[in-house]
């Protein structure tokens, strides 16, 4: 499992958008907009490596890029992806909702700004949840090969090892959970 390449793929992409950004911004006098241009080309410049190293190492083909999948193929991924959109749109219902109650509870604005301090950290625990999920989707899948060490012949891996690294995950997990929690 190759996960050096993207990583330096990403830290290229970043390294792009972080020198155009004063760049366009300030040097150009292009402010947002430049700041805009220049996490467009960043993000074009990823998609184009990523794509170039895709097809040299002939894990995709042009001729099944622009191919249209068939139904049995798209249907788990509609029905995986119905439900988590039901989700956000569920979440996004009650964000609105609350935000609006809270603007109403008093006219100076306080309450407003402490539910939007509020909402700040539960985002800022969405992306620590997301990075953590991204690992696991990442490490628990290498997990379950089992390898075999051709110096020592020791075995590594495999399901009980992975549903160890699971059990790991999810702990800390929780307790990222309980302290962004209590920062609430």
């Amino acid at each position: 499992l190759d996960t050096k390449t993207p990583l330096k793929i990403s830290l290229f992409s970043n390294m792009c958008n972080a020198v155009l950004d004063p760049i366009l911004m300030f040097t150009m006098a292009m402010g947002v907009p430049g700041a805009a241009l220049a996490t467009l080309f960043a993000e074009v410049v990823s998609a184009g490596s990523f794509l170039a190293l895709l097809l040299k190492r002939r894990m995709i083909r042009w001729s099944k890029i622009f191919r249209l999948p068939s139904w049995t193929a798209l249907k788990p991924l509609l029905k995986g992806g119905a439900a988590l959109q039901l989700r956000n749109v569920a979440l996004n219902l009650t964000f609105l909702a609350v935000a609006r109650v809270t603007q109403s509870l008093d006219d100076n604005g306080v309450a407003a700004a402490a539910h939007a301090l509020a909402i700040q950290v539960f985002q800022l625990g969405g992306v620590v949840l997301l990075a953590l999920s991204t690992v696991a989707q990442t490490v628990v899948p290498n997990e379950m090969i089992e390898r075999v060490d051709p110096v020592t012949g020791e075995k590594s891996g495999g399901k009980s090892a992975a549903k160890s690294l699971v059990n790991r995950l999810m702990s800390w997990g929780f307790i990222l959970g309980i302290v962004l929690g209590s920062l609430q």
